[in-house]
């Protein structure tokens, strides 16, 4: 049976919820010939995490999530770019306004889902999705670079990709910012790691 590592974060900045943690809430946890295990990330910058999670799930696919204030889809994630820039500071307090995340790393590393595809997919299932290139340069860049990193390094025979989500609906109080359903959100993500599992 193949194993897949699902992660979310943590709420942080002066929020008290965090969408990607909410959808990973809701999610089933049995595939056809697949079983999810879930873990919760902080909200700081510690490579190490992404490494131990590794070596100890020693998954075949992980699925990583995020929250992305201001999109109006759930994106799939194709870049992971070795640098950081936010102003925000991390939930530890510490702000980074340019630092490479592994000094001796390469530049960028492209995810290993077949993102495009799931994405043409999707959309022609009529869901709310997205091929997005860039991360940000916060902790989801952060955390989808060190695990790419780390399962190539480590020569780990698993596959790695990043789903961003917006908030969802009744998250926040300005009606202006973009949203979606919380359930929606889990059927989409549903219909990723299905579709990773066909790919």
């Amino acid at each position: 049976m193949k194993k897949i590592l699902l992660t979310a974060f943590s709420p942080f900045g002066n929020q008290e919820k965090n969408s990607s943690l909410e959808v990973m809430k809701k999610m089933k946890m049995t595939f056809e010939d697949a079983q999810i295990v879930t873990v919760k990330l902080p909200v700081i910058y510690d490579e190490m995490i992404y490494r131990s999670l590794l070596l100890e799930h020693r998954p075949d696919f992980v699925v990583m999530c995020g929250q992305a204030g201001g999109r109006k889809t759930v994106d799939l994630e194709k870049v992971a770019i070795n640098y950081i820039y936010a102003a925000m500071p991390d939930n530890r307090g510490v702000i980074i306004k340019g630092s490479r995340i592994i000094i001796d790393g390469p530049d960028a590393y492209f995810s290993t889902f077949p993102v495009s595809t799931i994405c043409a997919k999707l959309e022609s299932e009529k869901y709310s999705v997205r091929l997005s290139l860039s991360a940000g340069g916060f902790v989801c860049n952060f955390a989808f670079y060190s695990m790419l990193h780390f399962a190539s390094v480590l020569g780990l025979n698993c596959k790695v990709g990043f789903v961003h989500f917006p908030y969802f609906t009744g998250q926040i109080n300005d009606v202006k910012e973009p949203s979606l359903k919380t359930g929606d959100m889990t059927a989409i993500l549903e219909a990723i790691i299905q579709a990773v599992l066909e790919s």
